[in-house]
């Protein structure tokens, strides 16, 4: 609507209003104090300085890794605020999110490291920090409730402070006591308990000799099968008993294989399960229930040489039929992969883009930089002669296409 002469050149409401209703559409409670909640962000305010600056280069790094090409600076800081909103919604996604959706071949969405998603947060009036951004589309109400329980927690805190105060200084006078007071007892009591605890285990040391051993690897990162996970035999922890070893000493040894054989299984890269399949056993890294997703060309390419250790899914490069004999569909579906990988590998290498040293069949040395740049050195080619200039044409599709190409050669030839 028109305000009207000098109104109208210099009162701007659309930017407040076009925040508010982003604040709606989010779903957000219009009438509690949480509809003033941030965007989802990467909080560095609990952290020193040298870590701090560390970490923005972590992330900087990954997603400069994942999209193969360092993004504008103009268009950085909007990629790390949707890397933040899928840090911080990460375990909802996992949890909801269709087997088969776009978003779990994205290559921002896999394997993301912990020590990034846990910086991920959202806060409130009453809670922000230096690294909070601005509080926009944030309505008067919403405003003064927000203030109000800020004023609430101040006061809690402030209670609490002032018992606390009290506290100490009644347990320094010595109230309650006649001659010792509280904190003296606790200190006395512990340093009594840890000088019987070690004896009691210096005793037990000399009477065993039961010392550490690290866990030898018969076979250190061999790359049988599934060639990216690191396939190790384990051996157990060779310690024997004494003949008149007592309780206590047998538990403690017991307590150390358990512990030995967890620490085994952690260094594992991907997980194995046993599933039935005619009449059968077999074991599969794949989940159960496992679909192979609707790919483009770029996320099969990475799923292809990479695959994703949190999903599970071993590099496709390294299934055969038989580890996926049990999925419907899945034979078929891995053969056309391999056709149009077997496309990417011989354009790349007539274009002179396809790294040296780096095999097709085997998922050794490969990362996301060098599959984004595998990417952009045959992009134009694909999206002309396999994909009609469509950039998120599916595998299946590119397969179609070199079917029909192939097919036409041969009439001509005949």
């Amino acid at each position: 609507w028109a305000l009207g002469g000098v109104k109208d050149r210099y009162l701007f409401r659309e930017g407040a209003g076009d925040q508010y209703v982003g604040r709606a559409a989010a779903g957000l409670d219009q009438l509690s104090k949480e509809f003033a909640v941030s965007p989802a962000y990467f909080d560095f305010s609990q952290l020193e300085t040298t870590e701090m600056f560390r970490m923005k280069r972590v992330i900087s790094d990954f997603v400069q890794s994942r999209l193969g090409f360092q993004p504008p600076g103009t268009v950085e800081p909007l990629l790390r605020h949707f890397l933040a909103s899928i840090c911080y919604h990460y375990d909802d996604l996992q949890r909801d999110i269709h087997q088969q959706s776009p978003l779990r071949s994205a290559a921002l969405f896999r394997d993301i490291p912990e020590e990034i998603r846990r910086l991920a947060t959202v806060r409130y009036p009453w809670n922000k920090t230096s690294d909070t951004p601005k509080f926009t589309g944030v309505p008067p109400h919403v405003a003064q409730l927000a203030e109000l329980h800020a004023l609430k927690e101040e006061i809690t805190n402030l209670r609490e402070g002032m018992m606390k105060d009290l506290r100490e200084e009644m347990d320094k006078r010595g109230f309650n006591s006649s001659e010792n007071n509280t904190r003296q007892l606790m200190d006395m009591i512990k340093e009594v308990t840890t000088t019987q605890t070690n004896a009691i285990v210096t005793r037990l040391i000399e009477r065993t000799n039961l010392c550490e051993r690290s866990l030898v690897a018969a076979v250190n990162q061999t790359r049988e099968d599934y060639g990216a996970a690191e396939m190790e035999i384990e051996e157990e922890l060779e310690e024997e008993l004494p003949t008149d070893a007592t309780r206590a000493e047998s538990e403690e040894l017991n307590r150390r294989r358990r512990e030995a054989s967890q620490r085994a299984v952690s260094r594992r890269q991907y997980k194995v399960g046993m599933i039935k399949t005619g009449g059968g056993c077999k074991l599969t890294t794949l989940p159960v229930g496992y679909r192979f997703p609707p790919l483009t060309i770029p996320q099969l390419i990475d799923n292809w040489l990479i695959g994703s250790v949190g999903a599970n899914v071993i590099p496709f490069c390294q299934l055969r039929h038989n580890d996926v004999s049990h999925v419907k569909g899945a034979v078929v579906a891995l053969r056309k992969m391999k056709r149009v990988m077997a496309m990417v590998h011989k354009t790349a290498k007539e274009k002179g883009c396809w790294p040296s040293g780096h095999a097709f069949d085997t998922p050794r040395n490969w990362t996301y930089a060098k599959t984004k740049e595998l990417w952009l050195g045959i992009e134009q080619e694909f999206l002309v002669r396999y994909m009609k200039r469509k950039p998120q044409a599916k595998f299946t599709t590119v397969y179609n296409n070199l079917q029909g190409m192939s097919a036409s050669t041969s009439s001509s030839g005949d």
